[in-house]
């Protein structure tokens, strides 16, 4: 507080003590302006004592109230830090379940296009085999024949995992492109919709 606004809020006080200086500094006063001039200065004293006593306490009702607001500000930062963590290991858990939902996905969409492309083998396998052991005349053996009609069969179920394998990581290659470019999209839209 500057000194002029201390000043004027402690005018009176200022006025009463100029006042009984100047009592105390006259000589020429008698003995009962002397007791008036007490008796004045004690009420104007039990006065500024009352007042004093009243603003503390009001000041002091203000500083526990404050204080109380402190500790709840406090304890609410606490909670809302508390959630922020929670928050952020739940986004943690929902990215990692959306990875595993994106490979799960892709793995159904691999084994599908692998189950589609062993049929459509198998298919060609056999019109193939229709056409290659009839044109074969030096197997007339009927076991000869399915021993090598079992041939391209066996090395269709032989790489179909390692291409099921290939499948997969392209599929989810894509998928996570796809996601990530979604987020981009998503970020994008979400920065101009705040501006």
């Amino acid at each position: 507080m500057s000194q002029k606004k201390s000043e004027v809020a402690y005018r009176r006080e200022n006025e009463l003590l100029e006042k009984y200086r100047a009592v105390a500094d006259d000589d020429a006063l008698t003995r009962e302006e002397y007791k008036t001039a007490v008796d004045s200065l004690v009420k104007g004293y039990e006065t500024l004592l009352g007042d004093t006593k009243l603003l503390t306490s009001v000041g002091d009702r203000l500083q526990r109230k404050l204080k109380s607001a402190n500790m709840l500000l406090e304890q609410q930062a606490e909670e809302i830090q508390r959630i922020n963590q929670d928050l952020q290991k739940t986004n943690v858990d929902l990215k990692n379940t959306i990875d595993e939902l994106t490979r799960a996905r892709a793995s159904r969409r691999a084994q599908t296009f692998i189950l589609v492309f062993a049929v459509v083998l198998m298919f060609l396998t056999e019109v193939l085999e229709e056409a290659v052991i009839e044109d074969l005349t030096f197997f007339d053996s009927g076991v000869a024949n399915f021993m090598i009609s079992l041939i391209p069969k066996a090395l269709i179920v032989l790489l179909l995992k390692p291409i099921e394998g290939y499948t997969e990581r392209y599929f989810v290659r894509i998928a996570v492109r796809s996601d990530a470019q979604q987020r981009e999209r998503m970020e994008i839209q979400e920065k101009f919709s705040t501006h």
